[in-house]
């Protein structure tokens, strides 16, 4: 839009109320989460589509409100700065504010989700409701006082309403309303009476009412009218409640208007008194051509928006007093929002020329005259800071600013009097599948769904340019899949799900090649470039890994790409591909996928013969590597940081690809599947993701849990975590979201958190059951001086000093008395990282350990959620194909051939331990010589009789 302004021109129109604004909040809670968190929210770019903004601009206080994710924005768009309300564990589904916005209510929807209603003076909750976990909507009313919730049950709806002043575990009282009814859309609260409301579904309207001198609000009076034949004039959207009178309206999607009034009043016009409370519907009114998308109240005023973008001002008779067409191209109005009002006008009614006794009376002449008139011939003038409404010739005040919301969620602050709107907020009206960052300057690329690239400054988080690259492609698949920018930042690869790849120029988004790549018949996952920009590789949805590369580079119009090769690399889904960010004499490629192995790939500049397998190493035994990190330290020494599917990192030489050091991750909601480096001037750290959250991972990590702090980035499933160019900030994208979520890095959080664990063993004893007093570190300590006792002896004929180490040989039978019992290439892996990586730091023996790296050994190579039943059913069906028994003869083999095998001797001894209790039939017990077994094993079986599991969780139920 050309005639869009920022709001930096509005605001010195409007005076600067900065400091004023400043002094109304509390900010010393902001303040300290910036100051002490090591990964905090600082911007957002987009917001929510689903929920509504909400207008709190009152005054100096020039603010509004809307969701992203679990948390609230707070945006006071004068002073340009953000707020953000926590609280909330699931994605946020309502927001809501009383008339005076004194108070914002949030609510979400899940498990543990809460309804929190936050003082808005001070940012911070007042009150806190826990209801249905399938709340999907509330509404606070008009005075602040109640609090409505809707939620979803099987069959019905439930309409529960809370108090704020008695804040009770449970709704004051709940409601049903049958599926029969519909799907309620709307609330609307009564601003003169604040018991009453109404319930919006798409085929009727239900009203409440109770009053104060009831002996209990328990029982309010609901009254649902009769079935009306309305339904060819379009569904039921949006309800309102006229300001200063007992009338209310509801509006249809195809611009019809429903006027209801109160049974008493109705009646009093007949000379009738009615028995009961009543709604009634009055009458029916087409409004106008167009659908209406939204509805709202300004003072004694109905304003609509429509579908073609035209906000129109009526009285409470509906005569039509102004209309704005919103500038640019014709879009639906989500929302028409009106500054707070903090006192009564008293020209109110003057302004609407309010009369009830001729509400509606001249309404079909009305239509006659005006429906399908031109705009430009509706007769309305300006006069300064208020308009003529020349059938009543009467002077009518209008708001001088107010806010509006596009079909495309775009925010507006519209200059009435100038006829000007002004950007308050920027986003993406289509989900969002990826984007990334460019390496060198702040700027970050967004794509979406319809084929639209967007360029954004990530500083200011405002669009400066988009470009749609659907013409480029020749398939009719819009959804871009995957965008990266090349390691120097010239061009972008775009990635398609029809399989084709494309080459764009990074400022304009052009096509830098005549036609598109299309090798690949599935969506393009994730994609890689070497750090010279020679090479380019990809992952698919088929499992492939695709190499190009780029020659003649120091042509003026770029490099010209060619395709290389195309490989399986790993027999199960290729989680990861990357490049060697630090390349001495050569490009580097390798892969690591779900068949546990680490695959290397040779490079050649030649077509189609140009990628293969150079080397293929298992790294691990039955866990999944994930992710791919490289850490430099020296010219002699490079390593990779992998992480698994058992919460580990561990590293490995580049070279060897020798394990060197495991540690355990803490346990969140999932593996690490995402890892960068993040380096500043006084320390360096790791930026990792799982699926639900965002975290940093200070260097060198050795298992200690204070090095390393997670926060919720999204509640459902994140989908990218980018960090910028200068590592100060990090950018996170959900599933099927609107908007990413801007963060801001404090390394000097992150040293202050590690120095609060302490040193020595302090920061592992949470890591014990009880910590440092409790069972499991009593036995560490126990079987460690035994370890001692047994390796030297007792009895000395000479003075005896007691030494602080173990040999190294006493770990594996330690480490089974404690419970965790390791492979033998695990038992190798601990040996190994004795002699090497802590003998050279301790500068001891390299067969000798200490008890503090003992017990940093201990925690983390043992498995971090030890084995549960899941695990044993998922063995059980794989060792048995599926079926419900497995013959014996075959679970014997197994175990005597496959893997890290048993001998028969040692089968004998384990199952004389395991069966000593009898629990088998005489029958088939062991005897000296001779292992008999049932012929067919169930899982009953093995967990019961064998192992005892099910025995034992049974006596410690009880």
């Amino acid at each position: 839009m050309n005639e869009l302004k920022t709001l930096e021109n509005y605001s010195s129109s409007l005076g600067d109320f900065t400091e004023e604004v400043r002094s109304n909040r509390d900010d010393s809670v902001e303040t300290s989460m910036h100051d002490t968190m090591p990964l905090c929210v600082s911007n957002v770019i987009g917001r929510s589509l689903d929920v509504p903004i909400i207008n709190l601009t009152s005054g100096p206080r020039k603010v509004i409100a809307y969701s992203c994710s679990h948390f609230v924005v707070v945006f006071y768009y004068e002073a340009q700065e953000h707020n953000f309300l926590y609280g909330h564990k699931n994605k946020i589904t309502s927001l809501s504010s009383d008339q005076h916005g004194n108070f914002l209510v949030s609510s979400d929807t899940g498990d543990d989700n809460y309804i929190i209603v936050w003082r808005t003076e001070t940012l911070r909750p007042v009150f806190t409701f826990q209801p249905s976990s399938r709340t999907y909507m509330t509404r606070i009313s008009s005075s602040g006082e109640y609090v409505i919730s809707l939620s979803t049950e099987p069959g019905y709806t439930v309409c529960s309403l809370w108090m704020l002043h008695k804040e009770r575990r449970n709704a004051e009282w709940t409601h049903k309303i049958f599926e029969d009814l519909g799907r309620v859309n709307d609330v609307a609260f009564s601003s003169s009476a604040s018991m009453e409301f109404m319930l919006t579904t798409e085929s009727t309207v239900i009203f409440f009412k109770w009053h104060y001198d009831a002996p209990k609000p328990e029982d309010p009076q609901v009254y649902i009218p009769a079935p009306l034949s309305w339904k060819y004039r379009g569904k039921l959207c949006e309800s309102i409640y006229l300001n200063r009178h007992h009338r209310s309206m509801t509006y249809t999607s195809d611009g019809h208007v429903l006027i209801w009034n109160d049974s008493i009043h109705t009646s009093w016009k007949r000379g009738n008194t009615p028995s009961t409370w009543e709604k009634v519907l009055e009458k029916w009114i087409h409004l106008q051509k167009g659908g209406i998308t939204c509805i709202q109240q300004w003072r004694l005023f109905v304003i609509t928006g429509d579908s073609s973008g035209i906000i129109r001002f009526f009285n409470q008779m509906l005569f039509l007093i102004h209309c704005i067409n919103f500038p640019g191209n014709p879009t639906n109005l989500r929302q028409v929002e009106f500054h707070l009002q903090q006192a009564a006008d008293t020209n109110e009614k003057s302004a609407a020329n309010l009369n009830g006794s001729t509400l509606f009376r001249n309404r079909s002449t009305y239509e006659s005259k005006e429906a399908g008139r031109d705009l430009a011939s509706l007769g309305i003038s300006f006069h300064g800071s208020h308009h003529m409404d020349k059938s009543s010739k009467r002077s009518v005040h209008l708001p001088k600013d107010f806010i509006v919301v596009d079909g495309h969620g775009c925010a507006y602050l519209i200059d009435a009097i100038n006829r000007k709107p002004y950007i308050l907020l920027e986003c993406e009206s289509n989900v969002i599948t990826c984007f990334d960052v460019h390496p060198e300057s702040e700027i970050i690329s967004i794509a979406n769904r319809k084929g639209e690239i967007s360029m954004v400054n990530y500083i200011s988080c405002q669009y400066t340019y988009i470009k749609s690259i659907v013409e480029f492609l020749n398939s009719d698949e819009e959804v871009i899949s995957c965008i990266k920018y090349s390691s120097l930042g010239n061009y972008i690869a775009v990635g398609m799900r029809s399989g084709e790849l494309l080459f764009v120029d990074s400022c304009l988004y052009l096509p830098k090649m005549k036609k598109p790549f299309h090798v690949s018949r599935s969506p393009i996952a994730k994609i890689c470039f070497s750090p010279d920009d020679s090479y380019m590789a990809h992952i698919d949805g088929q499992d492939t890994v695709t190499l190009y590369g780029s020659q003649n580079i120091t042509k003026g119009d770029g490099p010209e790409w060619i395709y290389c090769g195309r490989v399986y690399p790993h027999s199960g889904v290729v989680n990861y591909l990357t490049f060697d960010p630090y390349p001495r004499m050569k490009n580097r490629l390798l892969s690591v996928g779900n068949d546990c192995s680490l695959v290397e790939y040779t490079l050649e500049l030649r077509k189609r013969e140009g990628l293969c397998i150079l080397s293929r190493d298992r790294i691990e035994q039955s866990a999944y590597p994930l992710h791919i990190s490289w850490i430099d330290h020296s010219s002699d020494k490079r390593y990779l940081l992998i992480t698994n599917s058992e919460f580990k990192c561990k590293l490995y030489n580049l070279d060897t690809k020798d394990l060197r050091q495991t540690c355990l991750t803490i346990s969140y909601d999932s593996p690490i599947s995402c890892l960068h480096t993040l380096q500043s001037d006084s320390s360096e750290a790791m930026l990792f993701a799982t699926s639900t959250l965002i975290g940093l991972l200070k260097l060198p990590f050795d298992g200690n849990p204070y090095k390393v702090m997670g926060v919720l980035a999204n509640p459902v499933e994140l989908t990218a975590v980018i960090p910028s160019q200068d590592h100060q900030t990090v950018f996170s994208l959900g599933k099927d979201e609107t908007y990413i979520v801007k963060w801001h890095t404090n390394m000097s959080a992150m040293d202050t958190l590690c120095n609060e664990g302490g040193d020595g063993l302090k920061p592992m004893y949470c890591m014990f059951e009880d910590g440092e007093n409790g069972w499991l570190f009593k036995q560490a300590l126990d079987y460690f001086y035994l370890a001692q006792l047994l390796h030297e002896g007792h009895l000395w004929k000479d003075e005896h000093v007691i030494s602080r180490a173990i040999k190294t040989c006493e770990l594996p039978p330690i480490m089974q008395s404690l419970g965790y019992f390791a492979t033998k290439k695990e038992i190798q892996s601990m040996l190994h990282e004795v002699m090497n990586e802590i003998s050279i730091r301790t500068k001891r023996k390299r067969n000798e350990i200490e008890f503090e790296d003992f017990i940093c050994l201990f925690l983390n190579h043992r498995s971090a959620k030890g084995i549960t039943f899941n695990d044993l059913t998922k063995h059980f069906k794989t060792l048995s194909e599926g079926e419900f028994t497995i013959p014996t003869e075959k679970l014997l083999h197994v175990l005597t051939n496959s893997g890290e095998n048993m001998s028969t001797d040692e089968l004998k001894i384990c199952m004389k331990i395991l069966l000593q209790d009898g629990i088998l039939d005489e029958n088939h017990m062991l005897e000296e010589n001779v292992l008999q077994l049932p012929e067919e094993l169930t899982q009953n079986i093995i967990e019961d009789a064998l192992l005892g599991i099910k025995n034992m969780e049974k006596e410690g139920e009880k």
